[in-house]
């Protein structure tokens, strides 16, 4: 049986929809050579959380309006990407414009993962996107694989280093080992296997990165699908904020996000995202949910049992967004550069240099921090 329900059933409000010409307005065609914006490096992204939220354009200026409440406002030029969780919308003016500018357009789902994504078509991209794919069955492949896992294993260690207790950093010279071992991996296969490896002890050693203030807040043991305890949830939420942000940079550097090399494609996966990601999830998401605990910010009561999963609250959610976005716009100076920058410009700079790397193939170096 269908059934139908009004816009005021589904959402609790009536939307507003701004005036559009009609027909639609004539848009130039982008010139061959034209590589895409550079979005303002003040710029930072809006997420949009609310379903009955209206995300639209009005003289360069973007709003989102919900009924009761004061509008949201920042001019369109100063927004880097627009993060849709749930069901809000959004005019299709506004994706317009935004996309015009070279500033994705990002769905996310309930758990924050994100499910698609609107970006511009230049044509510059196409040869970027001829390398991603051509070297998916060559040694550039699997070379881009390895920095990555290695970088990863890298950052971890420097992670353990630097924030675990003594007991905890046991772990250090075996991290070490499996970093120099991902550099040579001879196969995807056994590369997979280093990095899980790896993976293992340094979540073995984080029970010694959580200080006394996180109270009864621990991890035991990782869990993902569903989490299991509040560490596990907080975890999972913020890597996936973290692969919407690679999503973006990926789209922006004009790379498939669907076409990756550790990660092999499927239907939903943002592949390429989740491989660029690697690096930084030590240096980003772990970072701010180790910092959101040991400062006694996060709270049992940011949590809830739904069936076996433990998941956040909607204010759970709201104060891990705003760890991980403290955590985006911090300052880090990168090798070979001597200005510092954020570290959401750290992982654009990182899928511009993969593109970079797969029009040109010259090696591909992973962000790395000790």
């Amino acid at each position: 049986m269908t059934q139908w329900f009004t816009w005021k059933q589904l959402f609790g409000g009536t939307p507003k929809v701004e005036e559009a010409p009609w027909p639609p307005p004539v848009m130039d065609d982008p010139a061959e050579d034209d590589g895409g914006h550079v979005i303002s490096p003040v710029a930072a992204p809006v997420h949009v959380r609310s379903g009955s939220a209206l995300v639209r354009i009005d003289n360069g200026v973007l709003l989102v309006e919900r009924e009761g409440e004061p509008a949201f406002e920042r001019p369109i030029e100063l927004v880097s990407a627009v993060h849709i969780h749930g069901w809000a919308t959004i005019t299709s003016p506004c994706v317009a414009q935004l996309i015009a500018q070279g500033t994705p357009v990002v769905w996310r789902g309930a758990t924050g993962y994100p499910i698609g994504c609107a970006g511009p078509m230049h044509q510059a991209w196409l040869e970027a996107r001829r390398g991603q794919y051509a070297a998916v069955d060559l040694p550039q492949g699997l070379a881009i694989a390895q920095a990555l896992v290695s970088a990863k294993i890298t950052n971890m260690r420097g992670l353990v280093r630097r924030r675990a207790a003594l007991p905890g950093r046991e772990c250090l010279a075996v991290l070490a080992h499996h970093a120099r071992r991902a550099q040579i991996a001879a196969t995807l296969d056994s590369l997979l296997g280093i990095e899980g490896a790896a993976t293992a002890q340094y979540f073995g050693a984080w029970p010694e990165m959580i200080s006394a203030r996180a109270g009864d807040l621990t991890l035991e043991t990782r869990s993902r699908r569903p989490p299991q305890d509040e560490v596990n949830a907080l975890l999972s939420y913020a890597y996936a904020v973290l692969a919407g942000e690679c999503l973006s940079a990926c789209a922006a550097a004009g790379l498939d996000p669907r076409q990756g090399f550790l990660h092999r494609p499927r239907a939903g996966r943002p592949a390429l995202a989740l491989d660029l990601m690697e690096p930084f999830r030590p240096l980003i998401a772990d970072q701010a949910i180790l910092s959101g605990l040991n400062n006694g910010q996060l709270k049992p009561e940011h949590f809830h049992i739904e069936g076996y999963a433990v998941l956040l609250t909607d204010d759970g959610r709201k104060l891990a967004l705003e760890l991980l976005e403290k955590r985006f716009i911090g300052s880090v100076t990168l090798e070979g550069r001597s200005e510092a920058v954020s570290w959401r410009q750290a992982i654009g700079l990182s899928a511009r240099a993969l593109a970079d790397a797969l029009k040109s193939s010259k090696p591909f170096l992973a962000v790395e921090r000790a």
